[in-house]
């Protein structure tokens, strides 16, 4: 056995050892020493740490460990936490930043998007596959982000503004799929009207507007000492709606809501409207405009009905 095959068997087999209970190793390729500070267990046991049924049951009231009651959040709860420690563990020793995965994060979302609004079924697929898969990426950049000491409030906000823009983009390319499935211009038109009514939120632009004001020190808060701001504020919007009955609620918050479950339903009608015909989506998109247009009725409402503007003044 000659000195190359030597020295890549060292390394095959420092790798394999990674895999089982090292912490830390160190490595020896062909031209350079390559250090790995963790092992790909400790990842997955962080990883699952993180995914543990105390944790996300008070952050999203929902046990992704409890099989028989949540079996596909079960299963694909695991395939995140498998897929984002073995990229975690290949990629960890690079120079790549928290907030430069949560950008690419980002960035996918138009991308699937444009490629499913395409009327071709390879495109289709791949942005199917890249909405399945982006959210992995999520998993990833926060424990990047707390091993390499880079937690930021930049990184959260752009972690949540990945969530938003992901969803705007899956339901809008849904739209233009259902025009090029059925020729019908209806649904060029809901996706245009979409579109509307998810960049004109008022209270979006409100606090927006507010904050940069507060910045620029153009506008002041007036808080009494040891009170918080009035009960009926800008946020406080289910005491406006909570004369329906709690599942009426409960219903039209988690229908369609973003997550894995919904995204997922999603992307398995658009493969049988593809194979079978069935304009399945088609109901679901109309379902999707329903909610976002009651969603901005509510929104505006919400704003002109609240008083959380006695909280602020503009400076004279």
């Amino acid at each position: 056995m000659d000195k190359i095959n030597i020295t890549y068997l060292f390394f095959l087999i420092r790798i394999y050892k990674s895999f089982l209970n090292q912490d830390n190793f160190v490595c020896y390729s062909k031209k350079k020493l390559i250090y790995m500070s963790l092992s790909l267990n400790y990842i997955r046991k962080k990883m699952y740490e993180n995914c543990s049924s105390e944790r996300t049951l008070a952050l999203f009231n929902v046990d992704p460990n409890n099989w028989r009651k949540n079996p596909y959040t079960f299963l694909k709860c695991r395939y995140y936490i498998e897929m984002s420690s073995l990229i975690i563990y290949f990629f960890i020793s690079s120079n790549i930043t928290a907030n430069t995965i949560t950008l690419i994060y980002i960035l996918l979302a138009p991308i699937a998007g444009i490629l499913l609004s395409l009327n071709n079924n390879i495109t289709i697929f791949i942005g199917i596959f890249i909405f399945f898969n982006r959210s992995i990426l999520d998993w990833v950049d926060g424990f990047w982000a707390k091993h390499k000491n880079q937690v930021s409030l930049k990184g959260a906000l752009l972690d949540s503004y990945g969530g938003k823009i992901g969803l705007l983009c899956l339901n809008l390319s849904i739209g233009l799929f259902c025009f090029n499935n059925t020729g019908e211009n209806i649904f060029l038109y809901l996706t245009i009207f979409l579109l509307f009514t998810n960049s004109v939120l008022v209270r979006e632009y409100s606090s927006s507007l507010i904050l940069r004001e507060v910045s620029n020190n153009e506008i002041e808060v007036n808080i009494t000492p040891h009170k918080n701001l009035n009960k009926s504020n800008f946020y406080n919007s289910k005491k406006y709606i909570s004369f329906l009955p709690k599942i009426i609620l409960d219903l039209f918050y988690n229908i369609l809501d973003g997550r894995a479950r919904s995204v997922d339903s999603i992307l398995l009608l658009i493969i049988i409207d593809i194979y079978f015909k069935s304009n399945l989506l088609s109901f679901v998109f109309v379902l999707i405009v329903i909610k976002s247009t009651i969603i901005f009725i509510g929104d505006f409402y919400i704003f002109y009905k609240g008083d959380w503007l006695k909280n602020f003044q503009e400076k004279k």
